[in-house]
């Protein structure tokens, strides 16, 4: 694992995430991230992308409550993905 991140709103697709890298869109971490994964690709190396998206909605006293992004610091601060700045 070297990068845990989540999209910024829910109706973005993992097509959208990954375009953004492709084309350099957003702000400085899809820069910083998408030249990390050209480096590893032009050393040869294999980039595998995982996501997660929940089939359910979880609430709680009434509210929804976003699971992916309650789990994003969580597994940060458990996993220490390296391209993931610690702060």
């Amino acid at each position: 694992m070297k990068y845990i991140g989540v999209c910024q709103n829910s109706t973005t697709t993992l097509k959208d995430r990954m375009g953004r890298y492709k084309s350099l869109q957003g702000a400085g971490t899809n820069e910083r991230i998408a030249g990390k994964i050209k480096d590893c690709l032009k050393d040869g190396k294999t980039v595998k992308i995982s996501a997660l998206k929940p089939k359910s909605t979880l609430l709680y006293k009434g509210l929804n409550i976003d699971l992916i992004k309650g789990l994003e610091n969580t597994l940060i601060e458990k996993l220490k993905p390296e391209w993931n700045i610690q702060k």
